[in-house]
């Protein structure tokens, strides 16, 4: 490539299949209330996305409420309200069904009937079949370069073997957790898998308020708040304080900042980007001025020893300058 060349960035769809990414990369972590649009611009910075499609289907209640009163149902309502302040996505719905049928237990007796209990049965139907849809036809009116599956549904090894074989095109599998992909889909992908790391869906988390096209607002529900904006340590009035933070923007910086705070303890607001604080460490005592370092690539934050001073976890909302180094 001469100098005069520029690298040319492939588009790229998504295609997400929404209870089995939930599943496998979100439903033990504390990462629920998750930007798919930053996370997937993060995790695939050599791609240039043009569509992402989120396939799911709307859970029916069972009258099982969380602490904060809401239903399964509910959170999942304010994530989908949530997720339609990024504009790429489209939400893809099919059918959730909820039906009640008698069960053999387990272990089954060695001798004589085997009992039956009645259960109630969940089971999401459409998501698999709306997402080869989708794909296929992605593929067949080249509306992407390279494809991005958040799945590892084996009923999808077919499509994305036909895609490969028919259009050419190359389909990357992606998924957070530890499972891996099984040899079906090793093969039908050829081999391409990309693991989604905890600091990925991090870093990608939706701020506790989120501003709607329409104007409206949508909060995190309660009991994913609880999992990832822990109790936040008191900040000094009238003081200044060194913290570990990333800039909401295109692409992810970390460092140290310098935070300060008015007579009430309350983050001053101030032009500039806004951030979310990972790590407060509080200084013994006030300081004037810290300047950024600023790492080249998302990454952990790192640590920040101050005397030994305990370094709790923090979400802050707020705005405050830089000062590069």
């Amino acid at each position: 490539m001469t100098p005069t060349e520029v690298p040319v960035r492939l588009r790229a769809a998504a295609f997400i299949d929404g209870f089995n990414f939930y599943y496998r990369s979100l439903r033990q972590g504390s990462h629920k209330w998750l930007n798919l649009q930053q996370l997937l611009a993060d995790v695939f910075p050599e791609h240039d996305f043009v569509a992402i499609k989120y396939f799911s289907a709307d859970v029916k209640d069972r009258q099982r409420r969380d602490a904060a009163g809401t239903t399964t149902s509910n959170r999942q309502q304010l994530y989908l309200r949530a997720l339609r302040s990024t504009p790429m996505v489209e939400v893809i719905k099919g059918r959730f069904l909820v039906t009640k049928k008698f069960m053999p237990i387990h272990p089954v007796p060695a001798t004589g009937p085997i009992p039956k209990i009645k259960v109630v049965n969940t089971e999401e139907k459409g998501s698999d079949v709306n997402l080869a849809t989708e794909l296929l036809l992605g593929a067949f009116h080249n509306t992407y370069d390279v494809a991005v599956v958040l799945s590892l549904d084996s009923d999808l090894e077919r499509p994305i073997q036909e895609i490969a074989r028919n259009f050419r095109k190359p389909v990357h599998l992606a998924m957070g957790g530890s499972e891996l992909p099984g040899r079906e889909m090793r093969r039908a992908s050829e081999g391409r898998f990309r693991r989604i790391t905890d600091e990925a869906l991090e870093r990608a988390q939706f701020p506790e308020t989120v501003t709607l096209p329409d104007g409206s607002t949508v909060f995190c529900p309660e009991s994913w708040k609880a999992d990832f904006v822990p109790s936040q340590p008191t900040i000094p009035p009238n003081s200044t304080v060194r913290a570990v933070v990333r800039t909401v923007r295109g692409r992810f910086e970390q460092g140290e900042i310098e935070i300060t705070t008015d007579h009430t303890g309350r983050l001053v607001q101030e032009a500039g980007q806004p951030l979310i604080v990972q790590r407060l460490p509080i200084f013994p005592s006030p300081i004037s001025t810290v300047s950024t370092h600023v790492l080249p690539t998302p990454g952990p934050s790192p640590e920040i020893d101050v005397n030994k001073t305990p370094v709790e976890s923090v979400q802050v909302g707020g705005t405050a300058h830089r000062e590069e180094a």
